[in-house]
Order: structure tokens, then sequence, then C-alpha cells
């Protein structure tokens, strides 16, 4: 993830929307999967629900586990950020050719 993506989106938040976009986890599955502590999830699970970038439910069988996955809106922001950070990548890979270009 690019520096100025990091600066404004946290990369602990991209891997938790990235995770979910494979499947419907468990919060345990997706602290896992996204390599982040299950308290940094379950302060930010709120914010995302609120946002509308995630759906949030009780377990059918066990009513203590929490499933979430990612709604539309939370794949459209995936998609975004991933689009944004080629963008800035390519963008400095032409910045930096050009400095080396320079006489």
């Amino acid at each position: 993830m690019s520096v100025l993506v990091r600066k404004y989106f946290p990369r602990e938040l991209y891997e938790v929307l990235k995770a979910l976009g494979e499947k419907e986890l468990t919060t345990m599955e997706a602290t896992g999967v996204a390599g982040v502590s299950h308290t940094f999830l379950l302060n930010v699970l709120p914010s995302l629900e609120m946002g509308g970038f995630i759906s949030a439910s009780r377990g059918q069988t066990d009513k203590r586990k929490t499933l979430i996955r990612l709604t539309d809106g939370g794949r459209y922001l995936l998609q975004a950020l991933e689009i944004y950070q080629a963008t800035l990548e390519g963008n400095y890979a032409l910045v930096k050719s050009l400095v080396k270009a320079r006489p």
C-alpha cells in the first residue's frame, strides 16, 4: 500500500476489507486473515457498519459469534482503494523515470 493511501486509510482497515472481499467471516477468522488484533476489529466494526461497508449478524447456531460480510459499498470502497493505489504507484514510477532522465 502506498504511503499516501496509508496516511489517510490505515493498512489494517484495508486488510480487513480485503479479507472480507472473499467471503463471510467470523470476527475471529477475520482477525487471522487480516492480521489485526481482535480489539482493533471490534473497535472499527461499528464505524464500518454505520458507513455501509460491512454488515454484521449473530451466528445462527452460536449467538456468541459475529459474522461479518462486505456490502456492495464495501466492495466499491475496496476497488476504489486498489485503483487509487495503482494510480499512485504509476505516477510515482513516471516521476521517478522523468527525474532520472534529466540531463
